[in-house]
Formats: structure tokens, sequence, C-alpha cells
């Protein structure tokens, strides 16, 4: 008879089926008590076939909980520890894990390499659910991905639809996890968070390996089996998501997973009829006999003369809402459309020209296909949808404003919209994580209307930025897709991968300008 602190695996297990029937009937009040009975019972494993039984289950915890409840620390770390080792057997990645267990487990835990080793030999033995057949996907020697949409619902709920270069189609539904990134949202956010000392210890590869194996098996599975021989195109992938989550480029495979392919993201419902899919082209030089010319328009919001508030210290007034950089980016980037020869005519509204009268007027009438706005956006956590602009007569733009301005340009232009643009709430204190905000507030735009949006995460610019800004907009030039010339541009300088990946497509990454 075992004793009542030993592990009994046998009532696990037992326990483990229970929650597993109330999550597939919804029943939240009964899945608690049986969690609840569950968690009684996961007592501290003394072997290492036992440790491997531990985290195994703490997998399923996370399943399980990650529909109704808000997760805890100890499992979302528990979860991460069972992934990196038994899963993708990244010893590195699980020694930065380890710091965050309990310390009672902590204790256990002393040699990876034989708990790899053992639990080897019972993952064909330990208990398991048919659910986890079905959510596998065996995909085809020959399967080479053309396009891609991964769909997260505002419940959570991932789908997923690959199509191949011959148009074969795998599709399906991951019903066993759902998509909760609160604790990976808190480790992003630090991660960005500037300089000072960091509550977690991941550097930014780590970062990218931890957003891979938060990845649902499944996923991860799909990718590991993709032919990976030489291609004449680039693969698109398309993530529609009712809020905005961690920038899937950060994703890190110990081989650049992401900088393998081109990605958009749509934040919102799919259209009731689908998306539709444009061709992939074949990525090779085309000789052209007519140069595609457009017409340029740059918008200044950066309030560098006003508002103004006294300055006690100084006994001066100075800026409410100062962007040092911002006449410095302006100056770069009209220098750089100068020199493209692809560039038709530009149009600057900037100081005392950038009104709000003016700005609307050029939105809704004039036929540009690349707007870029540099300024400061003001934000209300509560309404990210009713942001604006602070325009240089001191009136307000709205982006509802400039979505209804594009909509109603007659010229059918459908130009792509950049912004380079610090963050502030409506206290005027400057915001650093936008990210999700941002993706509220471009989510209302009709993308029939736009080519598509593209955003930088972080609000930092330097000689890289505009390097990488260059690069893109050469690769447009070049008829790429907007994806792919931004993943050219990534590419090009992988050695700054947290500035590039920082820069986010919303549209379809298929589309050219």
């Amino acid at each position: 008879m075992r004793k009542d602190l030993e592990y009994n695996d046998a009532l696990i297990e037992l326990w483990v089926d229970a929650c597993k029937k109330f999550v597939d009937i919804k029943e939240e009040k009964y899945l608690l008590l049986s969690m609840e009975k569950l968690n009684n019972h996961l007592r501290i494993p003394q072997s290492p076939v036992q440790i491997y039984h531990y985290f195994y289950t703490y997998n399923y915890l996370w399943q399980f909980k990650s529909r109704f409840f808000t997760l805890e620390d100890d499992d979302f770390w528990k979860m991460l520890f069972y992934r990196a080792l038994y899963e993708e057997k990244d010893f590195n990645l699980t020694q930065k894990i380890i710091p965050f267990l309990e310390n009672d487990i902590k204790s256990k835990i002393t040699d990876l390499d034989l708990l790899y080793n053992k639990a080897e030999s019972i993952k064909t033995k330990i208990y398991s659910f048919e659910e986890d057949s079905n959510n596998s996907l065996s995909i085809s020697p020959d399967f080479i991905l053309n396009q891609a949409i991964i769909r997260i619902n505002s419940d959570g709920l991932i789908s997923y639809r690959m199509i191949s270069e011959n148009y074969i189609i795998n599709e399906g539904i991951i019903s066993n996890e759902f998509w909760n990134d609160t604790k990976m949202m808190e480790i992003y956010n630090d991660l960005f968070s500037g300089p000072g000392d960091k509550k977690f210890k991941f550097n930014l590869t780590e970062f990218g390996k931890l957003l891979y194996i938060f990845l649902p098996k499944l996923i991860r599975d799909v990718f590991k089996q993709l032919k990976t021989k030489e291609r004449n195109f680039t693969p698109y992938i398309y993530f529609i998501l009712n809020d905005m989550t961690i920038p899937f480029g950060l994703v890190y495979d110990d081989n650049f997973f992401m900088l393998k392919f081109s990605s958009g993201y749509k934040i919102g419902e799919p259209p009731l009829v689908g998306v539709a899919f444009g061709q992939v082209a074949q990525e090779e030089s085309i000789t052209k006999t007519t140069l595609n010319k457009f017409n340029v328009l740059i918008i200044e919001a950066a309030n560098a003369k006003s508002p103004l508030k006294w300055n006690e210290e100084h006994k001066n007034k100075t800026l409410i809402f100062p962007f040092p950089d911002a006449f410095e980016e302006l100056n770069h980037i009209t220098q750089f459309f100068n020199t493209c020869e692809n560039v038709n005519q530009i149009s600057i509204l900037s100081g005392v020209n950038s009104t709000r009268e003016k700005i609307l007027l050029n939105l809704s009438q004039r036929a540009s296909k690349i707007i870029y706005f540099v300024g400061n956006i003001f934000t209300s956590r509560m309404s990210p949808k009713d942001s604006y602009f602070l325009t240089n007569d001191n009136n307000l733009i709205t982006f509802q404003e400039i979505k209804y301005a594009l909509e109603n340009n007659e010229s059918n232009s459908k130009p792509l919209l950049f912004f380079d643009a610090q963050f502030f709430n409506v206290d005027g204190k400057r915001l650093k994580n936008t990210l999700k905000i941002f993706g509220e507030i471009v989510s209302q735009f009709n993308y029939n209307k736009i080519s598509g949006i593209i955003y930088q995460a972080h609000s930092l610019f330097n000689e890289d930025t505009r390097k990488i800004k260059e690069t893109f907009y050469l690769n447009l030039f070049k008829n790429d897709s907007q994806g792919v010339a931004l993943l050219k541009a990534r590419q090009q300088y992988k050695s700054s991968i947290a500035i590039s990946s920082s820069y986010i497509l919303f549209g379809k990454p298929w589309h050219k300008l």
C-alpha cells in the first residue's frame, strides 16, 4: 500500500481522464474540481520515469486550462520544460527554464541526459487520448508549401489551412489546445522594455525558441515535415487573429524558422467567403520593357513646435510630446525616394503644410501608392480604434477619418501605409509596448481599399532601421510582393533580427505594390 505522500501515477491518470471528460463537455465547474483533485495527487516525483510522467501530465493540464481559466506561472513553466526537454530535446533551453520551476521539483532535476533517455523507453507506453492521434498530421515528403493560413479566434481556437505548389490542401483544427499568450506577452514586453534589470533572463534567440515550443505540437510537426529543398519562390503564411499577439517573425527553431517564410497579419474575423490566395510568382529576374512609377505621399505630425509646457528646472517652455528622431526620419525617407527611379512624384505635408484640412484632402483625392506617416499617435487603451494624430495646426485626425478618406478616394490606388510613430496615452505618457493597441487600430481598415499597413513595433530609429526600410522599398520596386520584400530585408539584416522582426505587415503578404 502506497503512502499518502508517494507519487501515485494510477490515481493521477484517473483524475486526468476525469478532467479530459469535463473539458470535452465544457463543464467548467466539475473540471475545476477535478483539477484540484489532480493537483492534490501530483506529489513530487522521485525517479526519472516519474519525473517524465509528472511533466507529461502538466503539459495536459496546460491544455485543459488554456481553454477556460487564467493560467498560473507554475503551469506555464512546467509545460515549457516538458516541451523543451522531452519533445524538442533542447538541453540548453531546458536549463534556462529550470530556475522558474518550484524548488521541490528543481532539486530532482540533476541530469537532463538521463531524464531524456529514461523517458524514451516509456513514451509509447504512457497514457494518451484518442484525440491526440487526431491532432497529428502526416504530410507527404513531396508536399512543398506555397501558402498557409493560421487562424486564432477570440476563444483561442487554432485552425490551419495549407496549400502546396500542386494545390494539394491540408487543413484542420487543433482541438486539444487553445491559444493563451498572456505569459508569453509578459516575457516579450520584459525583453523589449529597454535597458535595466529584467525579470526574465532570456536573450532574443532564447525567447524565439520559447515562442517556437509554445506553438502547439501539431504546428511544430507540420513545419518540421515540410520539404526544405531549394525553391524559386517564398512560401506565405497569413495569420488571422482577433487580437495581435507576439510577432511570429521572432520564432526561432535553431535555423531561423521565420526567415524562410513571408508573413502578414489580419486582425479581426476572416471574410465570410474565405481568403482568396494570390498566385505565387516565381522569384526570378524578369526583363521589363516599362518601368513602373509610383506616387508617394509623406505626412508629418511630429508636434515639433507645439503643444508646449513650462519646464521649471530649465525656466523655459519645452515640448510635451518630443519626437527627436522625426525630422531625421523625414529627411532620410524624402532623400531616399528622391533617388528612386520608380518614384514618379513625392508630395510632402510637413510643418505649416501639415494641417488637418490638407491631410484629409490628400488622402481622399490624391492617387498615392505609398503613404508614409511619421509622427505621434495618441491612443486610449479603452478605445484604441479612436486613436488620432495631432496635426501641426492643433487639430485632431482620427484613424477612422483616415480610413474614411481612403475609402472615398476614387482613384482606387490601394496604397501601402507605412507608420514610423511614437505612441502616447491620453495622459501624455509615452507607450513602449504597442503591439496589441496598433493591431486594434488597424483592424478597422478596409483591406480592399489599401494594399497593406506596415509599422515598427518598438519605435526605434537608427541607421539599421533606415537600411531595412530602404531595402524593403527597393524590393517592392523590383515587383516583389510586400511579404517577400519585407522578408528579404530581414534576411539581409538578420544580424539585427530584433530590429528587422519588429516590422509588422498587416495585410495579405502576396500583395504587390
